[in-house]
């Protein structure tokens, strides 16, 4: 393996993408998750909690992230990273 997609998704858009490019580059996939799963109605889930998670400087915790070991910068397996998630004019973690 030489790319590791990391990817967020909440409505499952990014997923598709994140999954596209796996695809095309023989990648594995690697999806954050929260610990708590967001609010299935949108302006709960954009307007309290990730509001929330934005002004707290919360990221999400590489444990419970698919089951897979934290992603560290100078993993010596993959040399091509990508991150990919929805950023809707707000703070990137």
């Amino acid at each position: 393996m030489n790319t590791l997609i990391v990817y967020f998704s909440w409505s499952g858009n990014t997923e598709k993408i994140a999954k596209d490019i796996a695809k095309k580059t023989g990648g594995e996939l690697f999806r954050l998750e929260r610990q708590i799963p967001y609010s299935k109605d949108y302006n709960t889930c954009a307007y309290v909690e990730a509001k929330e998670e934005i002004d707290k400087k919360i990221r999400p915790d590489e444990e419970t992230s698919s089951g897979c070991q934290p992603v560290r910068q100078d993993h010596p397996g993959i040399p091509d990273l990508v991150v990919y998630i929805p950023n809707a004019g707000v703070d990137i973690p």
